[in-house]
């Protein structure tokens, strides 16, 4: 079983979040982006629900993630867009929070990177979260961030565990959608 998450502040406004994963790269960055995956383990604390899980994976497309808690019926979720997309190395967006019925104030746009290597025992995911302000990152992490990212982050060892081989390899997502594969035929040209 990996270590847990290491959590750092950086800067004023940044949080660094390293995690390594027992499993090749490519079942990782699949899991990261491959929303029937994700939504099988990005569930924080116990009690909360994905209800919504819906990403479009290529520079200019996003995601949008959205929870509910199955006992207070409180609902918050994020949308994001991609501004870098390199398959199965490094994703970079920036993201809202949505706060939903959730009593935690909206707050400004973050902008994310996720870097996903290759550590020689499986892969070490690299998350630097950049917050509009030192208040903000502040309130967050006393919020339990860290705790819920390494509560999802173990869902994601079971997941990759018990069906890690059977996550795709390699996918066109990425690629502009004029150049994914079958694209032409979709909009009616062939």
């Amino acid at each position: 079983m990996p270590d847990p998450a290491q959590v750092q502040l950086e800067g004023d406004q940044s949080v660094i979040v390293e995690r390594s994963f027992a499993a090749p790269r490519a079942s990782v960055w699949a899991a990261f982006t491959n929303p029937d995956v994700l939504g099988q383990w990005l569930l924080g604390p116990p009690g909360w629900d994905m209800l919504e899980c819906s990403i479009d994976l290529c520079v200019g497309g996003g995601y949008r993630w959205r929870w509910r808690h199955g006992d207070t019926g409180e609902e918050f979720g994020f949308t994001g867009t991609y501004s870098e997309v390199q398959i199965g190395a490094r994703l970079v967006d920036t993201q809202s929070f949505d706060q939903g019925t959730h009593a935690l104030p909206a707050g400004g746009a973050m902008q994310n990177s996720v870097v996903f290597e290759d550590d020689g025992n499986g892969t070490r995911v690299v998350t630097c979260i950049r917050y509009p302000d030192v208040a903000t990152r502040d309130m967050v992490m006393g919020q339990g961030m860290a705790t819920g990212m390494e509560t999802s982050y173990a869902r994601l060892d079971h997941v990759l565990a018990t069906s890690g081989a059977a996550l795709p390899k390699e996918t066109d997502a990425g690629l502009p959608k004029e150049k994914r594969p079958g694209a032409a035929k979709r909009r009616g040209v062939l």
